[in-house]
């Protein structure tokens, strides 16, 4: 727009340069055709004669020269005539050349206004375009710009509506918050009372129906599983860390060792023997119910021996006989007393097959143990049930000696040790403390039994106490059997004493039982083992992976055909 106009301007200023240019050369022109004509009179004048005569002469007129003066004065006015004519043409003819000159001027000028007007009007058309153009774009701006308006104020409107809303909303999560707050309040007093409640179960649990040997019964297993039901769901809904007693985890490991899972089990026994060694140092008096805080640290003590002692039943069970020694030493460090740990040190010694330890090195610790039994006094003999110690540790003794049916290459080291007759006069005495033990179904009693049983096969003894090898075999069938309904739920237990059944129901010809039977259901109940877990075998009498106990299994088999 700016660039068209200034072009316009300087169209404009060159035309009137030219137009000021012509009026200069005419207005010369005339000034010269005016001195022209001013000059071409006073020759006229000159030549005519006509002057002013002097007075006296042009009144005394004569009579001798009218004629002469009046011809002379005709001819001088033709003359003059002639001159004005002449004079006059010539001006006509240079007023004429003027006026051409004045008219192509005039068309000049003419054409420079019709000119001026059409490139005005183009101008204008095109100015008005321009601002036809701006105009629209004016107007589209103003409705962009309306648009605008309307938007912000449609957005005003929907900020006062939000930031109503988010009032409200803030009003309703202040109440909701107050409402959260007193129920977390409530929720955190009812999880702190139920932890409680848990606590104080745990404690009783404990102090009433568990020990080492009640924790299997099926009572026992019950309870342990409801517990540990209780444990968990209150577990998903807090943090129990800093307020359940040792007791608490020491009853879920329970629960966990019971289903094989041992290494839930072991996490859980660490735990409350962690927890529980800052417990006996300082008690939680409110952890415990009632109780007061003397019985509190001798439950504690108890619990403590007990995780150190599951804890090696663990490792045995795994295999990892350096761990499991480690934590039945501690356990016999904790209570001198404790004899069930005592005697599976020297045992584990014979089971290890990575230490290597001799023969006379692993009897030499059986020894160290019994003589450490028969130094008790009568009231810790007592106090521990002696005869059965004695008989277990015999019996663990023994079947080091006793000769092995099927062999094991990595055992060929343990092979100079093997005496059956050495065996025999040990499970002898093994067999005569069981004897008065008051429960004849004992596990330690049917074993002992057992075990003599194949020692005198070893020795070619027909009999013995009036009883044969044969009628052995057979009692011993018929307790395990027992035992079988009451030890259901044990996987590890069930696949040894299935074994157990097939070696008694082959060695004494019992009648409508078959030894591939129970064969059958020790295979069947082994695929409930975890695969980690190691098989006790009645014959080489060691703990075995389940891969050698299949192994040892099927070579069995084939000795009955």
């Amino acid at each position: 727009m700016d660039n068209s106009s200034s072009g316009g301007s300087r169209k404009y200023l060159s035309l009137s340069f030219i137009l000021f240019g012509i009026l200069m050369v005419f207005g010369v022109f005339a000034f010269w055709y005016v001195q022209g004509v001013n000059r071409r009179l006073d020759e006229i004048e000159g030549a005519g004669g006509i002057s002013s005569m002097p007075e006296e002469t042009s009144l005394r007129p004569t009579l001798e020269d009218p004629l002469n003066n009046l011809n002379a004065r005709l001819t001088s006015l033709e003359s003059l005539q002639e001159a004005i004519v002449s004079t006059s043409k010539s001006a006509l003819e240079q007023m004429n050349f003027v006026f051409t000159i004045v008219a192509s001027f005039f068309g000049l000028f003419a054409l420079f206004f019709a000119y001026r007007q059409v490139v005005a009007d183009g101008g204008r058309e095109k100015h008005d375009e321009e601002m036809r153009s701006l105009v629209g774009s004016f107007r589209d701006n103003i409705t962009v710009i309306n648009a605008l308006i309307s938007t912000l104020e449609e957005s005003f409107r929907s900020r006062r509506q939000l930031e109503e809303q988010i009032r409200e909303q803030i009003k309703e999560i202040n109440e909701g918050l107050t409402t959260v707050t007193t129920f977390t309040e409530q929720s955190e007093r009812t999880f702190k009372d139920r932890v409680n409640n848990l606590n104080s179960e745990a404690f009783s649990l404990f102090t009433t129906h568990i020990d080492r040997q009640k924790f299997k019964s099926t009572e026992n297993k019950h309870r342990l599983e409801n517990f540990y039901l209780d444990f968990n769901t209150l577990e998903k809904l807090g943090d129990l860390s800093s307020l359940r007693n040792p007791f608490s985890n020491f009853l879920r490991g329970l629960h966990y060792f019971n289903i094989t899972q041992y290494e839930l089990a072991g996490l859980d026994f660490e735990v409350a023997l962690s927890q529980g060694s800052r417990e006996l140092a300082r008690p939680t008096t409110g952890w415990y119910g009632d109780s007061r805080e003397n019985e509190i640290t001798e439950q504690l003590r108890r619990m403590l021996d007990d995780c150190t002692y599951h804890l090696g039943i663990i490792y045995y069970n795994l295999g990892e006989y350096e761990k499991a020694i480690d934590k039945f030493r501690e356990t016999s460090r904790r209570d001198p007393l404790d004899f069930r740990s005592r005697s599976y040190i020297p045992e584990l010694m014979f089971f290890d097959n990575k230490r290597r330890f001799e023969f006379r090195q692993i009897v030499s610790e059986f020894n160290l143990v019994e003589e450490e039994l028969n130094s008790l006094s009568q009231a810790d003999k007592e106090r521990i049930n002696w005869e059965v110690a004695m008989a277990s540790l015999k019996m663990k003794k023994a079947n080091c000696f006793l000769p092995k049916i099927i062999r094991l290459p990595e055992r060929e080291r343990q092979r100079s040790g093997e005496v059956a007759t050495e065996a025999v006069n040990i499970l002898w005495d093994a067999y005569q403390h069981a004897e008065r033990i008051q429960d004849d179904q004992s596990l330690v009693v049917i074993f002992a039994r057992f075990s003599l049983a194949q020692a005198l096969e070893q020795v070619n003894r027909s009999e013995w106490k009036n009883s044969t090898p044969h009628e052995l075999f057979k009692r011993v069938f018929f307790d395990i059997r027992s035992q079988i309904i009451r030890r259901k739920t044990e996987p590890i237990l069930l696949v040894l004493l299935n074994y157990v059944l097939a070696i008694c129901c082959s060695r004494s010809n019992i009648q409508g039982e078959n030894p591939y039977t129970y064969l059958a259901r020790a295979r069947e109940h082994l695929q409930q083992v975890p695969n980690q877990v190691r098989i006790f075998s009645p014959i080489n009498k060691i703990n075995l992976h389940q891969d050698d106990l299949i192994w040892e299994i099927e070579i069995f088999e084939q000795s009955l055909t």
